[in-house]
């Protein structure tokens, strides 16, 4: 059977645009009855399947998806087992293929994310991802299908294991990987829309795109800036706005003259592939369809950007004269950090990586070569445990190519590969990983273990690099030249063999700064004295400690001076708090509970009351961070780490208020009844309801999570064993939205003096008024409100 390979798809690409079809979810779940979730239909009622497929290639799809986006999460979830998920998937991509059968249209087979993009990465839920990717990957292609749609991901390394996953299968094939973003042009984890594409951009996908969340006018600006570092063809899918319910059905407005209207917008920004999402039907296909085919289809690839990223940054060397790497994580070089990693290893991570990031580091060099060379695990267990911290580009630090494969396939970020040297055979094998991986390479100006003894050696060296880089074909923007800094106790030449080869290379340079001062006094001053002047001769990066005060006061004022970035601090770097308790606020937002329980203890020995430490000191600063992430200016991360430190300062001060208590009126509103969360049935997610949780429980509620899917009469049966005096239901699936109604019926006939709010992602103010709810949070900070006012 032939099959189209990735290149010919891209040819296909650069002639033509193709346009890809809608949603699947809503239009199934209304001419299907009795099934659970829409990807059911693919053996319940696969003539709806297979007409709605044939229905959008009528209206002008050149690409069909596959019904099976939901089987992914549904697995992970626990809500099928994998012979079922299989299952579904096989008879989802064999109903794809008939359907293209003997017509000139392309089917990929669509996979889901299988997280909910809040989640601590571990070695075994990563393998989890990647063997049940290969196995979806495997039926899919056995099955024909032309490429694979990678949608609606939020994740960086959840995408990046799918896309390897994959490629592990087969090399060849085409896929498409999206993600989604917010109305603001960010993830749920606050990760920006340049990030994203620039992510897209440097892993092993044929197209970057987009999809899902926003309405096609949303997407626009949005999609601009993702495409901002972007050369590959790009796809784009917005939803069909937001959903009403009337009469006990969903409805979508028809924003089909929206979409023409997008729709030149993304062409104009580089769009290859446009389609619709969640909402949309056929005529929203044809009417893409008769706009693209209206529109010039010249392909403009555009110019390659010179960059490294991660979900945190973006080093922009057009706009970065000088990039610091952080140099404490290193087993062998960092005798604090080895001996706090053996005592208590994740702890040993988290004070480096704020250590560094705090002052200032964007990019992190990871050596683990003490205990990775022997044992591989070990290099992805650290790298995962590292990325639960923060989100930094890394360096790999390393002896040992395969320790530096199983770092960089497990690093959500473009690594920097620390490093080859001009022995050809170690110079391929790191070129082989930056082929896989994207990034960039540092290579020493030695070959082995001679380090040439002169400037002239040194300089010979540049002049093998460019026969190597030029054989292997690497940029050279993506080349660091390491000049091998020895230390100034051998002589005050090494200084100036260093400073004759960044004035004459072609390519970046790069020093371990620390090299220069070893074994002499003052090191932190000399190393300040010493950078400043490498800078300004034009050194491009150094691995450095830049947590040294003096080492941040160079950079910082190298910056101020040179790229004219000033002396002052602009009021967006940081957070400001208010009131009596306002350092409080930076203790909750930093994760810092030790520092929060200090000072509770210590006001309360003070005589200060504790409701007035838990309203003025813990609630008044956790309201200002809900209004930070409101605004945008915090994200979801930051949030949750506020609401656990929150929830733990509670706990220290709870004791104290229960012996106030006795002696006076209460006022603490989980003595006034109980709240239960419940995602209502045919929903699987939790991310949403998980949010409110922890918020509520941060403000001292007696909540209990009630689980997800439930029916109307298992939610009833859980507020009769808890007596709930307010139960909150969460939605994030249009198709779920009528059992939402039916919830809120039954639970108002048989109990009507239980409250009840409800929210989600596809649930609107005007809806919760339709239905009967006493009222609808649109986040976290909204349902707290509610529940004070029903309480």
């Amino acid at each position: 059977m032939w099959k189209m390979n990735r290149k010919e798809f891209k040819e296909i690409l650069r002639e033509k645009i193709l346009v890809l079809d809608g949603a699947y979810g809503t239009e199934i779940s209304s001419n299907v009855k009795g099934i659970n979730f829409s990807e059911e239909a693919n053996i319940v009622s696969p003539d709806v399947v297979l007409n709605l497929h044939q229905n959008y290639i009528s209206a002008g799809a050149d690409i069909i998806k596959t019904n099976t986006f939901g089987i992914f999460h549904l697995f992970k979830s626990g809500k099928i087992d994998e012979n079922y998920a299989l299952k579904l998937l096989n008879a989802g991509t064999k109903l794809g293929k008939k359907a293209v059968s003997g017509r000139d249209v392309l089917c990929f087979a669509s996979f889901g994310p299988m997280s909910d993009s809040i989640f601590k990465y571990s070695p075994e839920m990563i393998d989890f991802f990647a063997d049940f990717y290969k196995r979806a990957a495997s039926v899919s292609l056995n099955n024909g299908v032309d490429g694979i749609l990678l949608e609606t991901f939020s994740d960086f390394l959840e995408l990046k294991v799918a896309v390897y996953s994959i490629r592990e299968i087969d090399n060849l094939v085409p896929i498409i990987a999206q993600f989604t973003l917010d109305s603001n042009g960010n993830t749920i984890q606050g990760v920006l829309a340049e990030n994203c594409g620039a992510f897209l951009e440097t892993i092993d996908c044929d197209v970057a795109g987009l999809n899902c969340s926003t309405g096609p006018l949303d997407m626009v600006e949005n999609f601009k800036r993702f495409s901002k570092y972007v050369t590959k063809p790009m796809s784009v899918s917005p939803n069909a706005g937001l959903p009403e319910f009337r009469k006990g059905r969903v409805y979508y407005p028809d924003l089909r003259e929206q979409f023409v209207k997008a729709t030149k917008d993304f062409l104009d920004s580089g769009a290859r592939i446009v389609g619709s999402c969640c909402g949309s039907t056929p005529e929203y296909t044809k009417a893409i369809k008769d706009f693209v085919n209206s529109y010039p289809v010249a392909f403009n690839k555009g110019k390659k950007r010179d960059f490294l990223v991660s979900g945190d940054f973006i080093v922009d060397f057009e706009n970065t004269s000088f990039l610091p790497v952080g140099e404490r994580l290193n087993l062998l070089g960092n005798k604090t950090f080895k001996q706090n990693y053996l005592n208590e290893r994740e702890n040993a991570f988290e004070i480096e990586v704020n250590r560094q990031l705090t002052a200032g580091a964007k990019c992190l060099d990871l050596n683990l070569d003490l205990f990775a060379k022997d044992n591989l695990n070990i290099a992805k267990r650290d790298v995962l445990t590292l990325q639960n911290i923060a989100r930094p580009i890394i360096s790999i630090d390393t002896l040992y190519p395969e320790v530096m494969n199983e770092i960089a396939l497990h690093s959500a970020c473009t690594p920097i590969y620390n490093s080859a040297d001009l022995t050809e055979e170690r110079f391929r094998k790191i070129v082989e990983l930056y082929r896989r991986f994207g990034g960039k390479i540092i290579v020493l100006l030695m070959s082995g273990k001679k380090i040439p003894k002169t400037v002239g050696e040194r300089l010979k060296g540049l002049e093998l690099l460019d026969i190597l880089a030029k054989k292997y074909n690497v940029a050279c923007e993506d080349i660091f030249v390491d000049p091998l800094a020895l230390t100034l106790g051998t002589g005050v030449e090494n200084y100036k063999y260093v400073e004759e080869v960044i004035e004459k290379s072609p390519y970046k340079t790069i020093i371990g700064l620390s090299n220069f001062s070893h074994g002499l006094p003052d090191r932190s001053r000399l190393n300040s004295f010493l950078l400043t002047n490498l800078m300004r001769k034009g050194l491009t990066a150094s691995i450095l400690d830049i947590s040294d005060p003096n080492i941040a006061s160079v950079i910082f004022n190298y910056r101020a001076v040179f790229e004219g970035l000033g002396f002052s601090l602009s009021d967006k770097d940081y957070l400001k708090f208010n009131g009596e308790f306002s350092k409080w606020g930076e203790y909750l937002i930093k994760g810092n509970e030790d520092k929060l329980e200090d000072e509770l203890i210590a006001n309360i020995k003070k005589g200060i009351k504790p409701f007035v430490l838990l309203e003025k000191g813990l609630i008044a600063n956790m309201e200002a961070i809900g209004d930070y992430f409101e605004r945008g200016v915090i994200y979801l991360p930051q949030l949750l780490v506020a609401a656990d430190t929150m929830k733990k300062a509670f706990e220290v001060i709870k004791p104290y208020l229960e012996e106030d208590l006795a002696e006076k009126h209460d006022n603490m509103k989980e003595e006034k009844g109980r709240v239960l969360l419940f995602t209502v049935q045919n929903d699987i997610h939790d991310i949403g309801k998980n949010i409110v949780l922890t918020v509520l429980k941060s403000f001292g509620f007696s909540v209990f999570d009630g689980g997800i899917d439930k029916s109307p009469e298992e939610i009833i049966e859980e507020i009769n064993s808890t007596n709930a005096r307010v139960v909150g239901l969460s939605a994030l699936m249009t198709t779920s939205l009528p059992y939402m109604k039916e919830t809120v019926r039954k639970i108002k006939n048989s109990m009507p003096e239980v409250k009840v709010i409800v929210g989600g992602a596809v649930v609107t103010r005007k809806f919760a008024e339709e239905i009967g709810a006493d009222g609808y949070g649109k986040n976290a900070f909204d349902a707290v409100n509610l529940v004070r006012r029903l309480l």
